[in-house]
């Protein structure tokens, strides 16, 4: 990863990701845009607009595990595990060494995806 072409691969993941989730996003969008028409009630959508709705969702769905695959695939380039997370967490959230890392609400969350100064 310190090579040039090392940077540059994951650059390329790097805007995968972001453009993997940015067209999941859109397709959501599009999806509760829909809904909202129909007072988030499905049932009183038309059988078109229905088929829009899951038509919307599943690529939704396939745009969000695209995204999520090629995270996983430049956490592997990148040399960061699972294990180097649970070290971060505990270092940025104070956990003992041998406490489980529980993110039980919005804060700790948000706090384990602020970089540590």
């Amino acid at each position: 990863i310190n090579s040039e072409k090392g940077q540059v691969v994951l650059k390329d993941f790097s805007s995968r990701v972001i453009e993997e989730t940015a067209e999941g996003y859109e397709s959501t969008s599009a999806a509760l845009e829909l809904l909202s028409q129909y007072g988030f009630n499905e049932d009183n959508m038309t059988p078109e607009h229905f088929d829009m709705l899951i038509n919307h969702l599943q690529n939704s769905n396939e745009e969000q595990a695209d995204a999520f695959a090629f995270f996983v695939e430049l956490m592997l380039y990148a040399n960061i595990s699972p294990e180097d997370i649970y070290d971060y967490a505990r270092k940025v959230l104070g956990y003992p060494a041998d406490s489980e890392i529980i993110l039980n609400d919005l804060t700790k969350l948000i706090t384990l995806a602020r970089p540590a100064f």
